[in-house]
């Protein structure tokens, strides 16, 4: 699921891109979840547990500007997407000093939102690892690496749990549980959280050390052993800047 930050501090504006949604979600059903912002301050608050792969920002609030949020966000080496709002062409090339993806004049229409978002959602997937083969019982299996959320060591068999609600076993095989997923860890951002369980970092929300527990955007909760918390910590802020 892509995850999109909303940030205006106009009451009425958010009450409309809130609408806005509302009719993506029957359209493209479990495709996005938005979050949403009154102020630049709160976004970039919010953002340093969340890593958002959107950001709608406009461009003229109070106290911190769009383009100060986003040179902001830059500078935390974020790499979301970022679509500015604007009612005014001035500063539009501002907007790309901060490497915006682009802008939109308000007042923007749904399906002209619609068809920025679907041109960022295609931009993302094309710069995530495709697909891994996996060999099942039943032969081999593609899974796009995006859509599993973490892989569980099950009787000397890894099975895959996906963004759906599916699970994929995989066949048993002898060796560390580490060594079998190495493909994973090694290439595509998954991190040990314990002995045999390795999450996916780009579906984690929050993670809290203190208590052990990992916080999956599809509001899974995993726990991280006390043993890994430390690595796994380390693991995932990297993964973030």
């Amino acid at each position: 699921m892509i995850k999109i930050a909303v940030c205006d501090d106009s009451s009425a504006q958010i009450e409309l891109v809130k609408e806005y949604f509302d009719i993506y979600e029957t359209k493209y059903p479990k495709t996005v979840e938005a979050t949403y912002f009154s102020l630049g301050t709160e976004l970039l608050e919010g953002s340093r547990n969340n890593a958002f792969d959107i950001y709608i920002i406009d461009m003229i609030m109070p106290e911190i500007n769009g383009i100060e949020v986003a040179r902001c966000l830059r500078e935390r080496k974020d790499k979301g997407k970022i679509l500015f709002l604007t009612a005014s062409k001035d500063y539009v090339f501002d907007a790309f000093v901060v490497k915006a993806s682009d802008y939109l004049l308000k007042p923007v229409g749904p399906e002209k939102l619609f068809e920025k978002i679907n041109q960022l959602i295609e931009e993302i997937e094309d710069e995530r690892p495709r697909t891994v083969s996996v060999k099942t019982s039943r032969g081999e299996m593609n899974i796009r690496v995006y859509d599993i959320l973490y892989i569980e060591n099950v009787d000397r068999s890894p099975v895959f749990y996906l963004s759906d609600g599916t699970k994929v076993e995989g066949i048993s095989k002898r060796g560390k549980f580490a060594e079998i997923i190495s493909e994973f860890l090694n290439l595509h951002n998954f991190c040990l959280c314990g002995v045999s369980i390795a999450v996916n970092l780009a579906h984690i929300s929050s993670f809290k050390r203190d208590v052990g527990i990992i916080y999956l955007d599809s509001g899974k909760e995993l726990f991280c052993s006390r043993l890994y918390a430390k690595d796994f910590k380390a693991v995932l802020d990297r993964f973030r800047r």
